[in-house]
Order: C-alpha cells, then structure tokens, then sequence
C-alpha cells in the first residue's frame, strides 16, 4: 500500500501536460531515490510497458485502452527514429473535467526531420485507430538538443 500512499503525497498534478510529465517523473524519482520500503519505477503500474500512476491505470481499464496504448507506442517507436524515454500519465482539462491519457516521449534530429515523423504518426494513427479511443490518448514530444 505504499504505492498508493507515496503517489497520493503527489501535489495535485498541473493543468499543463508537461508540469504532469515531471510530476509523473518526480515520482519516480523519488521512489527510487526513497528508502528501501518504498516503491521503485519497476513497481509502479505497468500500461503496455509504460509506468503510469493509479489514475492512469484506473483511466485506462475503464475505457479499455491497454491495447490502444500498445498500438500508440508501436506507431512512434516506428515513426519517430530517436523516440525514448517515453512517459504515461493522465490529463483533465479543469473547465470541461473531461480527461484523456498522454503518451510523453522525447525526441532529438533536426526540426525537418521530426516534422516528417510526426507527419507519418498522425496520417497513420488516424488511419488504424477508432476514433472514440484516439480521442482518449494523445502524444507529447520534447525535442532534445
């Protein structure tokens, strides 16, 4: 149960998806950096090989997203050559309380490069994902330099 304890002791998370990417990764960092009893990255949920948090994994499993997620996450290992450190965490608008899953990732090349990646991932996403679930999970990328 300190799984939940530790991710509960989380500020509420920001209304900006990449303020939520490093609540999600300060998290993680503190678990693994905590004392020996508290829960690591490895033990945090797993959504297609992603840590989550609890409200992700609980977002997920409501609206049956775990094989969407995979296919997302297969399509930018695909797509973006330099996808990495790829994050999962859940977003809500505060004005419409209307919520969704980010799949956050970095990525690194020149901006031509990326731009036609990111071309070839929307063109493809909308082409093998139903809509009703493509509008539950969207991407973040960060380029590094």
């Amino acid at each position: 149960m300190a799984q939940a304890k530790n991710l509960a002791a989380i500020p509420a998370r920001s209304k900006t998806e990449k303020n939520a990417s490093k609540s999600l990764s300060w998290a993680i960092e503190q678990q693994s950096n905590g004392p020996s009893d508290t829960t690591t990255a490895s033990e945090l949920p797993q959504i297609a090989g992603l840590p989550a948090d609890h409200d992700a994994q609980q977002f997920c499993d409501y609206h049956d997203l775990e094989d969407t997620i995979h296919q997302a996450i297969d399509l930018i290992k695909a797509s973006y050559r330099s996808a990495s450190d790829l994050k999962l965490y859940k977003e809500t608008d505060p004005e419409t309380r209307e919520s969704w899953l980010v799949i956050d990732f970095c990525v690194q090349g020149d901006l031509d490069q990326i731009e036609e990646e990111d071309e070839i991932f929307i063109r493809q996403w909308i082409a093998i994902e139903p809509r009703d679930k493509a509008e539950l999970v969207t991407t973040l990328f960060d380029i590094a330099s």
